[in-house]
C-alpha cells in the first residue's frame, strides 16, 4: 500500500506545469515536487515531507490544484470525444478508480498521486462528478465488493467511506453511478457488500466470468446475488 507517484515528469507535463506557475505569478512553483519529497511507490505517507505537511502548504495546494485539473481535463476530453462519435442516443460511461488505501489520512496521498484531490477540504468525487454530468455520462466505480475489516490495518484503507462519498457525489449531481467489484470474489460476503449499494447503482459490472465461477456452489451462490441486486424479483 505504498503512496505511488506522481505522473508529472514528461516535457509535456513540465511545460504546462510552468506556464500555469507563471500565469500565478510565482514562476518558482514550476517544478513538481522532487522525488525525495514525495517518496516512491512503495513509501509510506509517514515516510515522506510532502504527504505529512508539504500537500498542505501553498505550493502544494497549487500543485494538487494543477495535477488534478489535467486529469479531469483529460477525462473530459475523452467524454466528449465519445459523445460526439456515438451520439447521444447511446449512454456513455468512464471508469473511476477505487483508490482506498490512506483513505484515512490526512494527505489522502494514494489518491493524490492518481490524480484525485480529495485533501485540504476538496471533494475529488464530486468534482469527477461534474466532469460526467457535463457529458451526460455514467461514472463507473470499482471496490464495491470491499470491507473495511478486510483491509490490513496499517494502510489506513476504507473502502466503504469512499464508495459511500462516490455515491453521495454522483446522486447530488444527478449522474449515474455504475460499479464493480475489484477483485475475483464468489462469496456470499462480497455479494452482500455489493448487494447493499444497489440503491445507489444505475448498473453494475461483474469481473469475471471464470472457471471458478462455473463451480457448482459459486454459480448457486452468483444466481442468489443477481437475485439481490434486481431485489429478489422473479424476473432476476
Amino acid at each position: 500500500c505504498g503512496v505511488g507517484e506522481f505522473q508529472a515528469f514528461d516535457a509535456h507535463a513540465r511545460a504546462s506545469l510552468r506556464s500555469s506557475a507563471a500565469r500565478a505569478g510565482r514562476p518558482g512553483w514550476g517544478n513538481p515536487p522532487s522525488v525525495s519529497a514525495v517518496g516512491t511507490y512503495n513509501s509510506r505517507p509517514q515516510e515522506t515531507e510532502f504527504f505529512t505537511a508539504g500537500f498542505s502548504t501553498d505550493y502544494g495546494r497549487f500543485f494538487l490544484e494543477w495535477y488534478s485539473s489535467a486529469l479531469k481535463k483529460h477525462g473530459s476530453n475523452l467524454l466528449e470525444l465519445a459523445r460526439q462519435t456515438l451520439g447521444r442516443k447511446t449512454r456513455i460511461s468512464g471508469k473511476v478508480a477505487g483508490i482506498h488505501w490512506w483513505y484515512d489520512s490526512p494527505s489522502h496521498a494514494a489518491e493524490a498521486t492518481t490524480g484525485y484531490y480529495n485533501t485540504n477540504f476538496r471533494n475529488a468525487y464530486a468534482e469527477l462528478a461534474q466532469v460526467f454530468a457535463e457529458h451526460e455520462a455514467t461514472m463507473d466505480f470499482t471496490c464495491l465488493e470491499m470491507r473495511n475489516t478486510e483491509q490490513p490495518p496499517e494502510c489506513r484503507s476504507n473502502p466503504e467511506g469512499l464508495v459511500a462519498q462516490v455515491a453521495e457525489a454522483t446522486a447530488a449531481a444527478d449522474v449515474p453511478l455504475g460499479g464493480e467489484n475489484a477483485l475475483q470474489r464468489y462469496d456470499v460476503w462480497a455479494y452482500e457488500k455489493i448487494a447493499s449499494y444497489r440503491s445507489s447503482l444505475a448498473g453494475f459490472t461483474y469481473l469475471r466470468l471464470t472457471r471458478d465461477l462455473m463451480e457448482p456452489e459459486n454459480l448457486a451462490r452468483f444466481g442468489d446475488f443477481v437475485s439481490a441486486l434486481h431485489g429478489g424479483t422473479e424476473e432476476a
